[in-house]
C-alpha cells in the first residue's frame, strides 16, 4: 500500500471523539474498529461485540501511527 504515515486532521478529530469505535489497544499496538451488535434470542437481548485491526488511514491511504 501506501509508505505514508497519516497525519489526517478528519482521522484525528474521529480517533478523539469516536473512541468507542476506533480504539487503541497498547497490547496489540494496533487500532481497532470495534461495533456492537444487539439480537433478540429466547426472549433476551444478546450483545455481540466484534473488532476488526486496522493499519491503514481509512481516509487518505497512509499508515497509523499510536494516538
Amino acid at each position: 500500500m501506501s509508505d505514508l504515515i497519516c497525519n489526517c486532521e478528519t482521522w484525528k478529530y474521529y480517533a478523539r471523539n469516536y473512541n468507542e469505535t476506533f480504539y487503541w489497544n497498547e497490547d496489540k499496538n494496533s487500532w481497532y474498529v470495534v461495533w456492537v451488535h444487539l439480537s433478540e434470542q429466547e426472549g433476551y437481548t444478546q450483545v455481540s461485540r466484534y473488532a476488526i485491526p486496522i493499519v491503514y488511514c481509512p481516509l487518505c491511504g497512509g499508515q497509523l501511527k499510536s494516538p
